[in-house]
């Protein structure tokens, strides 16, 4: 690793709520080169492992269209980011339908000859065809060289089958290629939706910024692997939006089968906007198994200096919108109810006052303050079919270095009190979080929330969760310490439930650790003062690549078998285990076990250990 100490002076874009932008200087204080390998990728977000052992946590755009990333402030930093991916594939890595470039003959009945040349796997944005590479035409039998980019389909016995690309000089649905021998396929891009978990870091350099904040500037990397990309969900939204005009317009009726307002937005982020609120609409239908008997209509305001005067009469609205910001009215009559919105035209913005309207016309209230707000935001941040944590990284920097951290019973406050801050709102987003995620807890939750909701006299968090008050405790502070970006609630839940025994005499204990879970309980209770001997069958992976190893880990620790002991609710520092150890327990306490990776890095990682625990002859 290679510092080099810099003062430069770059520009920061700050976008506000309302999408105009001003720029502020901040520096460039350090230029760090690294070797290593990527471990992690969540959205911008970037883990980067060094050869030495360090962990920088990084910042790369999405994708080559992106020229700005989010820093820990919330404010978007323009950022340009040289990418150099390469690498080289087997046949077998290959998925139907990716697309192959290559060189090889045919003739225009659509049989080949010889064996294909320069395989390589199209990642930009080409099209299906084939080109000759000379001017002779053919016959009918007569072979020709094509430059190639088709479909794969297949490959069998030595043969490379791809889809016919449509041409007017060849025939057949599919071509067959014969193979050379320990064959390769190349792959190269400089488009950083590429960039992958498993990836070997050949060179990259990472900018620190007097922000906090790291971001890459270049970065040259290394693949094994076919490099699969699922689209920010945002991203895929604009790209399906593309065609649409992207100007503000006059105030205007919007509308999809839950949600009717009047905007000022443009048409393509009026599709985009409903789309999202819809997908946000269905999982809260999901979780609920309820839903509102009518639309949650509203007005979305980009500017409002544009509206008719007589257009919006709630004068608090008003305000709220001139502030950036959003409010959700709720009126009932009877049966009869209605959830109108006043936003800025901010996506979260809208989201989250569009969950209160949710909650309010399907059970009757928002609840508390603490579960509104939480719910609010669980629905701001919440992603169809994801249960990894995706959030603002100030977010995260923020719930991690306050001191002293919120207590449970300071967050779920009973009744409405006064919404606060965003501060405010990213605690009780952790504790809803936790809470709807966890599955120790989440049985729980759900019907709890819906009590409050409809204002059910006797429902309180403290009768729901008083009986498990020291666990639930206990994993509130454990996930407070644990969680990022990345992070599964699922994967990290106290094993309360393991039934734990004493050895005695030449008796042995035998568990299994899993490489994709946290702390793990082993059933053994360790006795102070008492030699035990802990031994490891088996291997696991803890990256995207196929790389297997024991329980002794990598050089850097990752990978390695660790243990702690639990005592009164409270967890002791890791400590190294490996293939084989023996210690003499400095403490009582049960013995958990985990494969030694950043907790929010666990969901891609595969296979178990088998560890053998006696106490020392």
């Amino acid at each position: 690793m290679v510092a080099v100490r810099v003062v430069q002076l770059i520009s920061i874009l700050f976008v506000m709520a309302s999408g105009s932008a001003v720029t502020a200087q901040f520096q460039i204080e350090e230029e760090i080169e690294v070797k290593g390998v990527i471990s992690t990728k969540v959205g911008e977000r970037v883990g980067i492992r060094t050869d030495t052992g360090l962990e920088y946590d990084v910042l790369i755009p999405l994708d080559d269209s992106q020229t700005t990333v989010t820093l820990k402030g919330g404010n978007r930093l323009i950022s340009k980011t040289q990418v150099d991916i390469s690498g080289n594939l087997k046949i077998e890595q290959l998925k139907q339908g990716d697309l192959l470039r290559l060189v090889g003959k045919v003739n225009r009945r659509g049989i080949t000859e010889g064996i294909a040349s320069g395989i390589s796997l199209v990642l930009d944005s080409s099209v299906p065809g084939m080109a000759t590479t000379s001017l002779k035409s053919s016959g009918g039998s007569e072979f020709q060289e094509y430059r190639i980019i088709a479909p794969f389909y297949r490959s069998i016995n030595e043969r490379l089958l791809v889809h016919t690309p449509s041409n007017s000089n060849v025939v057949g649905k599919t071509l067959a290629f014969d193979l050379p021998t320990n064959v390769s396929i190349q792959l190269k891009s400089s488009n950083s939706k590429y960039v992958m978990a498993g990836m070997r870091i050949e060179s990259a350099v990472i900018q620190r910024l007097n922000t906090g904040d790291f971001i890459v500037k270049s970065i040259r990397l290394v693949s094994q692997k076919n490099p699969s990309f699922v689209d920010d969900y945002d991203s895929t939204l604009r790209k399906k939006y593309a065609h649409l005009d992207g100007s503000i317009v006059a105030p205007r009726l919007i509308r999809s089968q839950h949600f009717v307002f009047m905007s000022d937005i443009s048409e393509q982020h009026s599709k985009v906007l409903l789309e999202k609120l819809e997908t946000m609409y269905a999982l809260f239908r999901s979780y609920f198994g309820a839903q509102p008997a009518t639309v949650i209509e509203g007005f979305i305001v980009s500017d409002i200096s544009k509206w008719p005067a007589d257009l919006l009469t709630e004068p608090s609205g008003i305000a709220k919108i001139q502030a950036k910001a959003g409010i959700c009215f709720y009126r009932s009559l009877g049966n009869a109810r209605r959830a109108i919105i006043y936003s800025y035209a901010d996506d979260g913005v809208i989201q989250h006052e569009c969950t209160h309207g949710f909650c309010a016309l399907a059970f009757g209230s928002t609840g508390p303050t603490w579960l509104a707000e939480g719910l609010a935001e669980l629905g701001q941040y919440w992603r169809l079919g994801k249960k990894e944590i995706n959030v603002p990284p100030f977010l995260i920097s923020y719930i991690k270095g306050a001191s002293p951290q919120k207590q449970l019973l300071d967050i779920a406050v009973p009744g409405k009190v006064p919404a606060g801050n965003w501060q405010d709102y990213a605690w009780r987003w952790a504790l809803c979080h936790m809470l709807a995620n966890n599955p120790n807890y989440a049985n729980s939750f759900k019907p709890l929330a819906i009590s409050l909701m409809q204002q059910t006299p006797i429902a309180s968090f403290e009768r729901t969760y008083g009986n498990v008050a020291p666990q639930i405790s206990f994993e509130y502070s454990l996930f407070l310490e644990q969680f990022q970006n990345g992070y599964r609630s699922d994967l990290n839940a106290w094993q309360w439930n393991t039934k734990f025994y004493r050895l005695e005499g030449n008796a042995q204990r035998k568990t299994k650790v899993s490489a994709k879970y946290g702390w793990q309980a082993s059933g053994l209770i360790l006795e102070k003062g008492k030699s035990y001997d802990i031994a490891s069958v088996g291997s696991w992976n803890i990256t995207q690549e196929n790389n297997e190893i024991s329980a002794e880990g990598n050089e850097d620790g990752s990978g390695k078998l660790v243990g702690a002991f639990f005592s009164d609710f409270t967890l002791s520092k890791q400590f190294e285990l490996g293939v084989r150890a023996q210690f003499v327990s400095p403490a009582d306490g049960q013995l958990f076990l985990r494969c030694n990776d950043g907790f929010g890095e666990l969901s891609d990682n595969t296979g178990e250990i088998e560890v053998f625990m006696r106490l020392m002859p």
